[in-house]
C-alpha cells in the first residue's frame, strides 16, 4: 500500500521523515537513523506525552535492546537541536510519564511513496483538535501517563553507557549529509557516507593514497600501538606493539608503500620520525626532535615539520627534508611571541611550491594560516579568519582542508578553505569533535578522528566512598564542577560549540544559566562569601579571568593585560586571585587583587591548576622547572612566591587540585588504564592513597563540599573513533 511522506517544520529545522533527513536553515544535521526515527515519533505528535515504553516499541520494534538506548539516543537528538534538558525549547521530559515535543510544528505533505503503515495505536489522550496533521500548537494537547521507575532508568544508563558508546563504533552508518556551506553553495563531502572503523580508543589516522587502507593508533592498557586495516574488512593488523609512547603523527607515503610515524615520550612533544614498509620489513629512524606531525609533498620526495630546539631560545622553525631523512634545511622561522603551531602538520600546496602552517600569537593562543614559499621563504596570508590551535591540514586542488576550532567556536570542526580568497566552508556540525585530517589521492575519502564525550555529575561521601550516587541524568556533558559556599553547584557545559556556566542545587534541581550568549565560559569559582563568581572567558581579546556577581551580572576583567589566563583560585579572605598564563617558554603563576589591577608574577616557570590553602599561606600547583621535566605537586608561598618550598612526585598532572578543609592534605585525579580516581597526598609527606575506588569511567573535574564531607565529580566516557567520510 502507499502512504504520504511528510515534512515537519519547527523553529529553524525541517525534518523529512521519508528520506530521514534533518536540516537546520537548509544545512543538514548529522543524526543516526534511530535518532531520526525517535525525533520523527515526537514531532509528528506535538504536545502529546509519549510514554517511554511506546517509544521503545516504536523505534526499536525490530530489535532487542536495553532501555538505556532511549535516553542515550534522546541525548543525541537534543544535542542536534541545541536543546537544553533543563530549559527545553523542543523536547520536554516528564518524570515517570515520558517525553513531549513542545514546539509548534507545521506538517507538509511531500508526496506518495510505497510502504507499510504501522497501524499500532499510539496512546494519545485529549487531542482537542481531533487531528494529528497540520499546524498544532503544543499547548492544545494533553498528555497520557505511563510510569517508569527513575531509579531503574538511572541504573540501566549507568551500567550500559560504556557498552552503547563502544557499540557506536560498529554501527552501520547511512548516507548522511554532513553539511553545506554557510553561503548555500555546495561543498565537498556534502553527501558523505560516514564509516567508523575502530572501537572507541583511536588517536591518529592516515588514509592510503588509493583510499583502501588506513593506518591508525590505538590507546590500550599497555600503551599506544600502530595498526593497519583495509577499509573493506572488519579487523586490523598490528604493525608496532604497544609501548609507553605517544604518536604525534601518522602518514602514508605518496606511493602507499611506506608508513611514516612520529614517536615521543608521553607529554614531551619531542618526537623522532620513523618509517616502516606497509608489507613488513625493517623500521628506519629518519629525523629527531620533531615537535608534531609531518606533512608530505605531493610528489612524494620531501617532508616538512616544525621544531623548537629549546624552550629558552623562543624560536620555532619550519624545516624541509628528503623522505629518507637527508638534506634537512630551514625555510622559515618565527620568534616569540609570534610562534608556529607544531600540532598541525605542514600542508603542501598542490604544486609543492608553498607550505601552509599556522602562525600563532602565544599570548592569545590565536593564529592565522600562512603560506611559505619554498623558493624565497616569502609569506602570504591564506585566510582572513583567526583560528585556534588546529589539529589537521591537507591542501589539494579543491582547497585547504583543516580541522579545529575557529575564533568564535570551541568545537573542533572540519573546514574547507579557498586559499585564493578569504572564505571558509564548515563541513561538519556540532556536537561531535573531529581531530586531524587525511585525504586519499583523489581527495574524495577523508579520514579523521571523531570524538564524543558524555559525562554526568556524581556525589561521593568521603566517609563511605563506595556509596556514590549519580546526581544528573540524560546524555549531557558536565565539566569544571565546583561548590559555592552555600552548597550549590557551579558547572560548565557546552551548547552549540560554546561553553556556558550554570548553577543548580546538588540534587539536580533549580538549574539556571549564568553566562549565556557571552562568548565561551569555563572553570567557575565562587568567592568565599558567595558574593562573586570568577571564571575563564573569551569574551575579550583572549581567554582571561573575569569576575561577576554571583548571578552572572556586572562582569569585569581582572588583570589589565591581554595574555591567555586560566584556572582562578581565590584566597580565604577573598582579597587575592591566583591564576596561570599560557606563554612561550613558561606558564607563569600570578596573583592579582580580587578587585582587578596589575598581576604580579609568583613563579616564572611551568605551572598549572593552582589551589590556595585554607589558611591562605600556600599555593598548591602542578609545577615543573622545564616542560620536559617530571611535573610535581608543589607548594609555593602565596605572599612571596618564588621556588617551591616542597614538592611531591605524582603521575602526570590530570585536572584540578583541591585542599582538604583542615589544610593537611591535597586531593587530585589519577587516571590509569582509562579509569580515574581521586587520590590524597598529605603535606607531611606520607604515601598518597586513593579516596575513591571507581572501576570505570574518567573523572574530568571534581570539588570538595564546604563541610569537607562530600566530593562531587564530573565522570564519563569519551569515544574516539577512526571515521572515513566518503564524498559520493
Amino acid at each position: 500500500m502507499s502512504f504520504k511522506e511528510n515534512g515537519f517544520r519547527f523553529g529553524d529545522f525541517f525534518l523529512n521523515s521519508g528520506e530521514r533527513i534533518l536540516k537546520r536553515n537548509g544545512i543538514e544535521v548529522q543524526l543516526t537513523p534511530k535518532a531520526i526515527e525517535l525525533l520523527t515519533e515526537l514531532v509528528k505528535n506535538p504536545g502529546v506525552v509519549i510514554s517511554k515504553n511506546h517509544l521503545m516499541d516504536s523505534v526499536w520494534a525490530d530489535s532487542m535492546v536495553e532501555e538505556a538506548n532511549l535516553p542515550f539516543t534522546m541525548g543525541l537528538v537534543r544535542k542536534a537541536l541545541g536543546d537544553d534538558v533543563k530549559h527545553p525549547r523542543f523536547i520536554e521530559t516528564l518524570s515517570k510519564k515520558g517525553y513531549r515535543f513542545i514546539a509548534d510544528v507545521d506538517e507538509i505533505s511531500l508526496g506518495e511513496t510505497n510502504g507499510q503503515i504501522n497501524d499500532k495505536a499510539i496512546d494519545v489522550i485529549g487531542n482537542q483538535n481531533g487531528s494529528v496533521c497540520g499546524h498544532r500548537p503544543a499547548s492544545q494537547l494533553a498528555p497520557i501517563e505511563e510510569p517508569l521507575s527513575r531509579i531503574r532508568y538511572v541504573l540501566i544508563f549507568s551500567l550500559f553507557s560504556v557498552v552503547i558508546l563502544g557499540g557506536l563504533a560498529f554501527y552501520p552508518w547511512p548516507l548522511v549529509n554532513v553539511a553545506k556551506t554557510q553561503q548555500g553553495a555546495t561543498a565537498l563531502f556534502q553527501n558523505a557516507q560516514i564509516t567508523k572503523l575502530s572501537n572507541g580508543k583511536a588517536l591518529n589516522v592516515a588514509v592510503s593514497p588509493d583510499g583502501k587502507q588506513v593506518a591508525y593508533v590505538l590507546e590500550g592498557k599497555e600503551g599506544q600501538s600502530l595498526w593497519l586495516r583495509r577499509t573493506a574488512v572488519e579487523s586490523g593488523v598490528q604493525i608496532i606493539a604497544p609501548a609507553n609512547v605517544e604518536y604525534l603523527g601518522v602518514n602514508f607515503s605518496r606511493d602507499g608503500d611506506t608508513i611514516y610515524y612520529v614517536l615521543s615520550k608521553p607529554q614531551r612533544f619531542d618526537g623522532t620520525l620513523y618509517s616502516v614498509p606497509v608489507l613488513g620489513g625493517l623500521t628506519r629512524k629518519l629525523v629527531e626532535h620533531i615537535g608534531g606531525p609531518i606533512g608530505l609533498s605531493h610528489d612524494g620526495t620531501r617532508l616538512a615539520f616544525i621544531i623548537c630546539r629549546s624552550e629558552s631560545e623562543g624560536v620555532m622553525r619550519l624545516l624541509v627534508a628528503s623522505t629518507d631523512g637527508s638534506n634537512v634545511h630551514e625555510i622559515y622561522s618565527a620568534s616569540e611571541p609570534l610562534g608556529l603551531w607544531d600540532g598541525m602538520p605542514p600542508a603542501w600546496s598542490p604544486d609543492d611550491r608553498r607550505i601552509a602552517i599556522l602562525k600563532v600569537d602565544t599570548r592569545e593562543v590565536m593564529g592565522k594560516l600562512i603560506a611559505v614559499s619554498l623558493d624565497d621563504s616569502t609569506v602570504s596570508d591564506l585566510t582572513g579568519n583567526e583560528w585556534r590551535l588546529l589539529s589537521g591540514a591537507e591542501w589539494t586542488k579543491d582547497g585547504l582542508f583543516i580541522s579545529g576550532p575557529n575564533k568564535t567556536d570551541d568545537n573542533n570542526e572540519i573546514w574547507q578553505l579557498d586559499p585564493t580568497r578569504p572564505t571558509s566552508k564548515k563541513l561538519t556540525n556540532y556536537p561531535t569533535n573531529y581531530e586531524g585530517i587525511s585525504l586519499d589521492r583523489d581527495g574524495r575519502t577523508l579520514g579523521t578522528i571523531q570524538n564524543v564525550t558524555l559525562t554526568q555529575l556524581w556525589s561521593v561521601p568521603i566517609a563511605n566512598a563506595q556509596n556514590f550516587k549519580q546526581i544528573t541524568s540524560g546524555s549531557s556533558t558536565y565539566f569544571d564542577v565546583t561548590f559555592t559556599p552555600q552548597g550549590k553547584l557551579l558547572f560548565a557545559s557546552r551548547t552549540a560549540g560554546l561553553g556556558n556556566i550554570s548553577q543548580m542545587n546538588n540534587d539536580d534541581t533549580d538549574s539556571r544559566d549564568l553566562t549565556k550568549d557571552a562568548g565561551s565560559n569555563y572553570k567557575p569559582l565562587a568567592s568565599p562569601d558567595g558574593r562573586y563568581m570568577y571564571f575563564q572567558s573569551n569574551r575579550g581579546k583572549t581567554y582571561s579571568i573575569y569576575r561577576s556577581l554571583a548571578d552572572g551580572s556586572d562582569v569585569r576583567k581582572l588583570a589589565d593585560d591581554d595574555q591567555e589566563e586560566d584556572s582562578a583560585a581565590c584566597s580565604p579572605d577573598g582579597k587575592t586571585i591566583v591564576f596561570h598564563n599560557y606563554l612561550w617558554g613558561s606558564w607563569p603563576l600570578k596573583k592579582v587583587s580580587s578587585d582587578g589591577g596589575t598581576a604580579v608574577v609568583l613563579n616564572d616557570r611551568w605551572n598549572q591548576s593552582p589551589a590556595i590553602s585554607p589558611d591562605g599561606k600556600l599555593i598548591a600547583v602542578w609545577h615543573a622547572e622545564a616542560w620536559a621535566d617530571d611535573w610535581k605537586l608543589a607548594l609555593i608561598p602565596l605572599k612571596t612566591g618564588g621556588d617551591p618550598i616542597r614538592s611531591f612526585s605524582t603521575p602526570w598532572p590530570d585536572g584540578p587540585i583541591r585542599w582538604t578543609r583542615d589544610g593537611r592534605g591535597l586531593l587530585y585525579i589519577v587516571t590509569a588504564d582509562g579509569v580515574s580516581n581521586i587520590w590524597r597526598q598529605n603535606i607531611n609527606g606520607d604515601k598518597p592513597f586513593p579516596i575513591t575506588k571507581f572501576q570505570n569511567d574518567r573523572i574530568f573535574s571534581f570539588d570538595l563540599s564546604p563541610d569537607g564531607k562530600t566530593l562531587v565529580c564530573s565522570r564519563g566516557v569519551t569515544a574516539s573513533d577512526v571515521v572515513l567520510l566518503g564524498d559520493v
